[in-house]
């Protein structure tokens, strides 16, 4: 093909072989990226060769993340090797394996702290009370040096698991009340050192009992996960 296209061009064997490589990347890569369009991939990411002969252009562009409508067309100059690959958002994936995880956490919690204690028909009911993905439980007001004053407090079906575990039968209504009454009213607000600056801790006294703290841990969306002691 280069031979035929430099008899009718002239110019030269080298310029008409670097041309049909070029170009036939190029197709490649524009194939290559109306295939993940129709798979149904929304995002790609640049890959770019490095060796000895990665120009310049390219370095700067590795690993960059593109919605596929908005990708770059390539090649940026004669003999580009750089391509377009899915991106896959790890995060994203993760949550969502988290959020199937919690899921069965919780039934397995419920399932395996079932006793006389703890009647069978009251688990299930604080099961159905948690049984929204986020559980809204009131507003904390903080007055913690870089915290809103007034966030949502939510709980979540893996932080009813985790109090599950912790506590086993000995949960019971009046706990769940405590809880409530310590997050709407807390005594005191503590930031909480060497644990990172998204972390604070309430107290609040229970009547009859020892002090009861509960952890509040700031996490992405601004959705705070309880831990309690």
């Amino acid at each position: 093909m280069a031979i035929e296209l430099n008899s009718r061009m002239n110019t030269g064997l080298h310029n008409a072989s670097r041309l049909i490589r070029s170009e036939t990347m190029h197709q490649m890569n524009e194939i290559n990226k109306a295939s993940m369009k129709e798979l149904g991939v929304t995002k790609v990411q640049e890959i770019v060769t490095f060796d000895e002969r990665t120009f310049s252009e390219c370095s700067p562009h590795n690993k960059k993340i593109h919605d596929i409508d908005k990708a770059p067309i390539l090649l940026r100059h004669p003999n580009c090797r750089c391509v377009l690959v899915p991106y896959v958002d790890v995060d994203k994936i993760a949550d969502e394996f988290d959020r199937r995880e919690d899921e069965i956490i919780l039934k397995s919690e419920i399932d395996a702290y079932r006793s006389e204690n703890f009647k069978a028909n009251k688990i299930e009911e604080i099961g159905k009370y948690f049984s929204k993905d986020k559980y809204y439980i009131g507003k904390l007001p903080i007055s913690v040096e870089g915290f809103p004053s007034d966030k949502s407090v939510y709980i979540t079906k893996y932080d009813i698991s985790r109090i599950l575990f912790r506590h086993g039968s000995e949960i019971s209504e009046n706990a769940m009340n405590n809880l409530n009454k310590s997050i709407l009213n807390p005594q005191e607000i503590l930031k909480i050192k060497n644990k990172g600056d998204n972390r604070i801790m309430i107290l609040n006294s229970v009547p009859g009992d020892r002090n009861h703290f509960t952890e509040l841990i700031l996490v992405k969306k601004m959705i705070i996960i309880l831990s309690t002691s």
